[in-house]
């Protein structure tokens, strides 16, 4: 376990340990209550908001999902074969699997699953996920073939992603815009009640083909104030507060009845900067704000030591990760370019989530300053709701904006491709308006690349190719941690750094 518990930045999977209020006394229901920052503005999968990922794990079911090591594993896929060209996928489902309405998984449904995604007129955030699969085919009741539009590697990572559930194609045609509400797929937890701003209740899905959870209900209760995360769970109004920032860590460890769960940083803090906008556009100038940056002040002061330095784009979570640089504080320097550069009479727009990743307020705040030290103004503006920020990112109205990116695929392509990939410049996520025809050639090369040397020759060559364009001001890895009550056992983590899962978990008291 202690080894499964190191391995991460933030994904406990929640598959028992969820709750509201502690049922009443005489009830034998098993209720686990868990305190998180923030609600997702919906729960479809075709749109990404960071928190969503600590429900999609008990919501729904995958043709393949992730092992605590991040490796994609069979979920619905009862066997596989690849074609030799490499570009056709049979998968055999299991049977006798049914979705929360009675409706059976199958073929058909795992291909409008897929097609649903894709749908042009939708415009799904979460597309790029599929985007490499040319057409699904019906090929039996159980019998589905994927081929893809050349040979990709990195196809049952994207498939395992917490974002790739099936759906009941009953369920979505019923409900429409409804859907995101109450979602219907074949994990063991169904959404039960969700009350805006407050919680939201998933239930146990009797019908659930696979290990019974050990919990009725898991409720997640909206808390944003992490030191009141931090009390419920002390008064066991809460069993688990996730998402907990490092300057409440000592005080949790002087807790008996708490448990401190470290996870290792993998989510990449950075600021994305407008590359079509003065003066960030200038070279020069984005080089010159990240000489601005103390990050061993951030990290000491403001993440407590718990934070590790960068030293590339694409940090350890992602495989092929690889160091190519080291960052370097010098505001000698940061003056030197800027005045050469002449940024005068610009003010930066900054933009921060507050509350969406931990310290994003305060980290924002003391970069800020940062730059207003290398005589740079800036106007800083914080936004709480997930929904409402990723908005204003997309708006491109800022000169930088603050992320946290962990690595949800575990993959390079995935994560290149969200995030630093010219096709997609200028929407969500290359915000920056990122493009080089250089990097856009070998993403290609290596998604349809199969060979492990050679994958990590051409992603290692991509990450020198982006470090030298400055086109984020790098900060650092942000080690993370969970509060659990003492009698809170059996969690796993897993190594994708945003969503926690509790699969097998027990609580002695309830």
């Amino acid at each position: 376990m202690q080894r499964k518990l190191s391995a991460a930045l933030g994904c406990l999977v929640l598959l028992g340990l969820l709750g509201t209020p502690i049922p009443a006394v005489g009830t034998s229901r098993k209720v686990l209550v868990v305190a998180v920052p923030t609600e997702p503005a919906h729960l479809d999968p075709s749109e990404h908001m960071g928190i969503q990922h600590d429900f999609n794990y008990h919501i729904y079911r995958k043709l393949y999902s992730f092992t605590p090591e991040m490796r994609p594993e069979p979920d619905l896929v009862a066997a596989e074969h690849v074609s030799r060209d490499l570009r056709t996928w049979t998968l055999q489902l299991k049977r006798n699997v049914t979705f929360f309405d009675g409706t059976p998984v199958n073929a058909a449904a795992v291909k409008y699953s897929i097609d649903r995604m894709l749908e042009p007129r939708r415009s799904a955030q979460m597309a790029v996920l599929f985007q490499p699969i040319k057409e699904v085919r019906v090929k039996g009741d159980h019998v589905v073939e994927i081929e893809t539009k050349e040979p990709f590697a990195s196809l049952k990572h994207n498939l395992a992603h917490p974002n790739a559930g099936i759906i009941s194609p009953a369920a979505d045609r019923e409900m429409g815009p409804r859907f995101g509400r109450a979602p219907v797929s074949a994990g063991p937890y169904m959404v039960g009640e969700w009350v805006r701003g407050d919680r939201i209740t998933l239930t146990r899905f009797e019908g659930y083909q696979g290990p019974r959870p050990y919990y009725d209900q898991l409720v997640f209760r909206v808390i944003p104030a992490p030191e009141t995360r931090l009390a419920m769970v002390e008064r066991d109004e809460a069993q688990v507060a996730i998402r907990m920032p490092p300057t409440l860590t000592r005080v949790a460890a002087r807790n008996p009845d708490l448990r401190v769960i470290r996870l290792e940083g993998t989510a990449l803090y950075y600021m994305w900067l407008n590359l079509d906008a003065p003066p960030t556009n200038d070279m020069r100038v984005r080089r010159a704000l990240n000489l601005a940056v103390d990050r061993a002040a951030l990290m000491e002061r403001i993440a407590l030591g718990a934070a590790s330095p960068a030293h590339t784009v694409m940090e350890k979570i992602i495989r092929y990760s690889c160091p190519v640089g080291t960052l370097t504080y010098d505001p000698g320097e940061a003056r030197r370019l800027l005045s050469e550069a002449g940024v005068t009479g610009h003010r930066l727009k900054v933009l921060a989530g507050e509350g969406q990743w931990e310290l994003d307020r305060q980290v924002a705040e003391a970069v800020t300053g940062y730059l207003r030290e290398a005589g740079v103004a800036t106007e800083l503006r914080l936004i709480a709701d997930p929904a409402a920020y990723r908005e204003s990112m997309g708006k491109r109205d800022a000169h930088m904006a603050l992320v946290a990116w962990p690595g949800s695929t575990a993959d390079p392509d995935h994560y290149l491709k969200r995030q630093l990939w010219g096709q997609i410049a200028r929407q969500p996520w290359n915000f920056a308006g990122y493009r080089n025809p250089s990097v856009d050639a070998l993403i290609e090369e290596g998604a349809r690349t199969f060979s492990e040397p050679d994958r990590a020759r051409i992603y290692c060559e991509i990450q020198r190719l982006v470090w030298n364009d400055w086109p984020w001001l790098i900060l650092y890895r942000l080690d993370g941690a969970a509060f659990t009550r003492a009698e809170v056992t059996g969690v796993d983590v897993y190594i994708n750094s945003q969503a926690h899962v509790f699969t097998r978990a027990r609580s002695a008291s309830k």
